[in-house]
């Protein structure tokens, strides 16, 4: 499991906030080694895209006219 968690949304998300291993809630797992800054957001991104291109395709359109 740790050597998916840096990649996890919420696991980048808090150690970007400075969070350390072992903290938070719930408790990321020790001996994470964090990500970089710039991939921790671009993971962040990446998720946010992905759950945009989601909503997208899954919206019905209708003419509210």
């Amino acid at each position: 499991m740790s050597a998916v968690a840096p990649y996890l949304p919420y696991t980048a998300a808090a150690l970007m906030a400075g969070v350390t291993s072992g903290g938070g809630m719930p408790p990321i797992p020790r001996g994470v080694t964090p990500l970089p800054f710039p991939a921790a957001g671009a993971v962040l991104a990446g998720v946010a895209i992905l759950l945009a291109a989601v909503a997208a395709a899954t919206t019905i359109r209708r003419d509210i006219t």
